[in-house]
């Protein structure tokens, strides 16, 4: 997932660079709110234990808030939570979960692409937060699900409903640890239309 990381730093870039405004100029404060699909990169092999099953798969949900200083600019906060993921192992003593939750800043750039709709491309630094209840032993400690800073990025496409309401599908990714993704579906809150 590193080799993406320049180019979505390059589409930032490109997106910023964007002059004609064809969607909604809606600037000023946002909030918004979302669920989704959350996935975490693990595998039986991740461990020492005998793991038998790993539940890779969660429900996860988001919440946002930002700045949206142009057609082609914001500052955005987010709160993940990437939901619970299980372990099953041959012995009980070795079965748990662990849940993640992540606290991220992101600069958003935004690509008008129609009257109400635009796609946005988001790069930032989050800070992950693992509460693990489990008796399962990993190999390296790149292979355990811990508390972490790293580098996220996020795509997306939005739709103005009305003047201060938006439906958006995310799309965000994580490059470190278990590199957990959550794909949701989105609705926004404009103070300023």
């Amino acid at each position: 997932m590193k080799r993406f990381l320049p180019l979505v730093i390059a589409s930032s870039f490109a997106i910023f660079s964007t002059s004609p405004a064809l969607a909604a100029n809606v600037n000023g404060w946002y909030v918004g709110t979302g669920v989704g699909a959350a996935h975490a990169s693990i595998d039986t092999n991740d461990t020492t234990t005998a793991a038998n099953k790993v539940e890779k798969n969660t429900m996860g949900a988001k919440i946002v808030t930002g700045y949206q200083y142009n057609q082609n600019f914001a500052l955005q906060a987010n709160y993940l939570y990437l939901g619970q993921n299980k372990y099953e192992s041959s012995t009980a003593a070795s079965d748990g979960s662990f849940r993640t939750s992540v606290l991220s800043a992101n600069v958003i750039g935004l690509l008008p692409l129609a009257d109400q709709f635009d796609a946005h491309v988001g790069v930032g630094i989050y800070r992950s937060f693992v509460n693990l209840s489990s008796g399962m032993l990993f190999k390296d400690s790149s292979d355990k699900p811990d508390n972490m800073y790293g580098i996220a990025y996020s795509l997306g496409a939005k739709y103005d409903i009305t003047p201060s309401m938006s439906f958006s599908v995310d799309w965000d990714q994580l490059l470190e640890g278990t590199k957990n993704t959550l794909l949701s579906g989105n609705i926004r809150y404009y103070f300023s239309s």
